[in-house]
């Protein structure tokens, strides 16, 4: 064999070991992203803008649950709410969407999803089908917690037309390790909650009377433990409040839908077992009835938590509303006094 053959087989060598070697890498990397049969729950915030003049934008936060059939394949369903940038209309949207992940060597997880769904609108007959396809990235930032970055084009279709829309999505992924969705639900903290507001609303607000006494309620949220000390969920409240205007008094249905935050100060014990914790909501409430649907609340709170079990606790909570969209005047600010149970 000559000099000439021997560097061939030297160089075919060389190639078959980087190829061993790149497929030993890949091997690693899907080993090491291990998502194949698991289950994912994912919260998502977005804000959507319209490419045309007048189109408005909208604001939206979905729920959403799926299974990864393969460790880049996902298939997931969700639901939630969605409001116009104005907030005087609300949807409901309901989705189904697909994701691919290209896994990497580090932590960030390059994907591209398509959602195709259905936005029930709650009033009148303006609901839309929607395609959203999108692009974003995925990074660990907690045991089996992910946040997740997008950015993605929809289209709405409805008789007659439809309307071209950017956004931008955030939001957090929470992964069972493919041990069934209700090994999850057995890790998340749930709390109900009786809860009642302050009278509030000025007795004469212009040319019209509006007074809301008698407000209170139950609550119930979920929350998933993102870091040591901090947790956050959805939490929906439905209650009664009594609404006094010009044409007489009326019991109204209102509705809450928001997203908490919550930091434990388990370090600091105030007595024994009771600890001090802070909280922070966002999210949508009708507290006057649903034809005040739209108003954005922002509630920080503080409280005490007291243990009464190795995963129990009761919960006493003080907070501040404070309402948007001009209804602040109106409705005026509640304070919020609740006692929950956490379990």
């Amino acid at each position: 064999m000559g000099a000439e053959d021997t560097k061939i087989q030297l160089m075919r060598h060389r190639v078959l070991a980087l190829g061993l070697a790149a497929m030993a890498l890949c091997t690693s990397v899907n080993a090491q992203t291990g998502k194949k049969g698991t289950d994912e729950f994912r919260v998502t915030a977005g804000y959507t803008f319209g490419l045309t003049e007048g189109a408005g934008g909208a604001v939206s936060l979905t729920p959403e649950y799926g299974h990864y059939f393969s460790d880049q394949f996902y298939f997931g369903m969700g639901t939630g709410i969605s409001m116009d940038d104005s907030f005087e209309s609300v949807a409901i949207p309901l989705f189904a969407r697909g994701e691919v992940n290209f896994p990497t060597s580090g932590s960030i997880t390059p994907y591209v999803s398509l959602a195709v769904g259905y936005d029930i609108n709650t009033e009148g007959d303006n609901s839309v089908a929607r395609i959203n396809p999108s692009v974003g990235v995925k990074v660990p930032i907690a045991k089996n917690t992910l946040f997740n970055l997008g950015f993605g084009y929809t289209r709405t279709i409805v008789k007659g037309g439809g309307g071209d829309f950017l956004g931008f999505t955030a939001g957090l992924n929470f992964d069972t390790r493919g041990k069934g969705f209700s090994n999850f639900l057995k890790k998340l903290n749930h709390t109900l909650e009786l809860e009642a507001y302050t009278n509030f609303g000025p007795d004469d607000k212009g040319d019209n009377s509006c007074h809301s006494s008698k407000t209170f309620g139950l609550r119930y949220t979920t929350m998933a433990e993102v870091a040591e000390n901090l947790s956050v969920g959805p939490s929906i409240g439905l209650g009664r409040s009594n609404l006094k205007e010009d044409w007489g008094d009326e019991n109204k249905i209102y509705l809450l839908v928001m997203a908490r935050g919550r930091y434990d100060f388990n370090q600091v014990q105030v007595i024994d077992k009771v600890h001090p914790f802070a909280q922070l909501e966002v999210g949508y409430n009708a507290f006057g009835g649903l034809e005040y649907a739209g108003i954005i609340s922002v509630n920080p709170a503080v409280g005490l938590s007291m243990s009464v079990g190795s995963k129990n606790a009761l919960d006493l909570s003080l907070g501040y509303y404070t309402l948007s969209n001009g209804m602040s005047g109106y409705l005026g600010h509640p304070l919020r006094i609740a006692l929950g149970y956490r379990f």
